[in-house]
């Protein structure tokens, strides 16, 4: 996920582009090198708007970033073992991921319908959003 900074500066780059199309829609007639930047312009802010399009719209439901167990809160209870660990970031809740026979973050998801989880594997530090099925950085 884009930090602050880095979306502003994003955000200056689109305005800047808007206005460059816009000046040149005001010309009228244009000159072949101005009506190739033109169409150029055009592809690159349909790729912008693409890009824009995928944040995740759910970011407003992460709550929490600490996990409540120390393991998979089902297989705890019945026993089993995991493979790797998932924090849902709405209400901490641990499951196991979906290459762990239970699938307990999955089936969290499907009956909370909170939306992000985390990974809890050292060196791994990224997020998925089931519903928009994007995967960004949370802090």
């Amino acid at each position: 996920m884009a930090k602050p900074d880095k979306d502003a500066s994003v955000l200056a780059h689109i305005q800047t582009l808007v206005a460059e199309e816009h000046r040149l829609f005001d010309r009228g007639e244009l000159s072949p090198e101005e009506a190739h930047r033109l169409a150029a312009l055009q592809v690159e802010l349909d790729q912008y708007w693409d890009l824009l399009r995928q944040e995740c719209s759910h970011l407003g439901l992460v709550k929490v970033s600490q996990p409540r167990t120390n393991g998979c809160e089902e297989c705890l209870k019945m026993g089993d073992s995991w493979v790797h660990l998932r924090l849902c970031r709405t209400c901490g809740h641990v499951g196991c991921c979906d290459e762990s026979k239970n699938k307990h973050a999955t089936k969290h998801f499907h009956s909370s319908k909170h939306p992000i989880i985390t990974s809890l594997e050292p060196d791994e530090g990224w997020s998925w959003c089931y519903v928009d099925e994007i995967a960004m950085e949370l802090p």
